[in-house]
C-alpha cells in the first residue's frame, strides 16, 4: 500500500514537470510566404570612372541623323531635254566651236594680260585641231547637221556674247572674257554629260567628243587658275593695315595767325 502511493506521488511530479517544460519551449517559427521566397531586385548598373567614383547613368546615344552634304542639287535641266541625234549633235558641237574661236580670236587681240593671251593661244590651236577632226569624222559618217532648239540657243549665247566682248574697254576686257569663258565652259561639259555624250550613236562620234570633252575640262582648270592670280591677294594675318588716305581736312591749309593785341596798349588817334 506504500509502495502503490509513493508511485502514484512519483507520477504526479512527472507529469507536473513536463507541463512547465512544454510551457517554457519557444513557438516554431511561422511559416515563410511565397513574397519571401520571391527573387531579389536586380540593382541597376552604375557606371564607374576611371577613378573610381561613380557617376550618372549615360543617357542612350541618339540616332545620327542622315548627313546633308552642302552640295547644290544637280541641274536637271538639261537631262529633261528631248534627245539629240547624231546630226543635231553634229551642229551642237560646230556652234559652240566656232563661237569659242570667235572669242579667242578677239581676245588675242584686246587682251593685256600675258596669261588671257596665252589662254586664246591654247584655245585656237586646239579649236583648230578638233575643227579639223571633226570634219574628217563627219565626212566619214556621212553626217550633215541638223539645227534643233538647243543649237540655236547656243548661237543666240555666242552672239551675244560676243557683243559684250567687243564693247569691253581694255583695262576691264581681261575679267570680262575670263568670266565668259568660265560661263561658257562650265555650261559646255554638262551638255557633254547630261546630252551630247549619252546620245551619240555613232561610236566615232562619241570618241570625237570624249576627246573635245577632255580639252575643255583642261582649259577650265587653266581659266580658274588665272582668275585666281588676280584676285586681290588678302592681308597675311598680323600684318599692319594701310595707312588711310588723308581727310580733305587734313590737306588744307593751316589758317595764319593775326597780329596779336598787347594788352593795356592805347591806340593813338592823330
Amino acid at each position: 500500500m506504500v509502495r502503490s502511493t509513493r508511485g502514484a506521488f512519483i507520477l504526479v511530479l512527472a507529469l507536473a514537470a513536463m507541463g512547465c517544460r512544454k510551457e517554457g519551449e519557444q513557438a516554431p517559427p511561422a511559416t515563410q510566404t511565397s513574397a519571401t521566397y520571391g527573387p531579389a531586385p536586380v540593382a541597376a548598373e552604375v557606371p564607374v570612372s576611371a577613378g573610381g567614383a561613380t557617376s550618372a547613368p549615360l543617357p542612350p546615344a541618339p540616332t545620327a541623323a542622315p548627313s546633308s552634304a552642302a552640295q547644290p542639287p544637280p541641274d536637271d535641266t538639261l537631262r529633261d531635254r528631248a534627245p539629240l541625234t547624231d546630226e543635231q549633235i553634229a551642229a551642237v558641237t560646230a556652234t559652240a566651236s566656232g563661237a569659242l574661236l570667235d572669242q579667242a580670236k578677239l581676245a588675242r587681240q584686246k587682251a593685256k594680260d600675258a596669261g588671257t593671251r596665252k589662254l586664246a593661244d591654247q584655245l585656237i590651236g586646239e579649236q583648230a585641231t578638233l575643227e579639223k577632226t571633226r570634219t574628217q569624222t563627219f565626212e566619214k559618217l556621212g553626217l550633215k547637221p541638223a539645227p534643233s532648239a538647243l543649237s540655236d540657243e547656243l548661237g543666240s549665247e555666242a552672239s551675244s556674247t560676243l557683243a559684250t566682248l567687243k564693247k569691253a574697254r581694255a583695262p576691264d576686257f581681261d575679267s570680262v572674257y575670263l568670266e565668259a569663258q568660265l560661263r561658257n565652259h562650265q555650261k559646255l561639259l554638262e551638255l557633254f554629260d547630261a546630252q551630247l555624250i549619252p546620245n551619240a550613236k555613232r561610236v566615232d562620234l562619241r570618241s570625237h567628243l570624249q576627246t573635245a570633252r577632255a580639252h575643255l575640262q583642261s582649259r577650265l582648270e587653266n581659266i580658274n587658275q588665272l582668275q585666281a592670280a588676280r584676285a586681290p591677294k588678302a592681308p597675311a594675318p598680323g600684318a599692319a593695315a594701310p595707312p588711310a588716305p588723308p581727310t580733305p581736312a587734313a590737306l588744307a591749309p593751316a589758317p595764319v595767325p593775326g597780329p596779336t593785341a598787347t594788352p593795356g596798349a592805347a591806340k593813338t588817334v592823330k
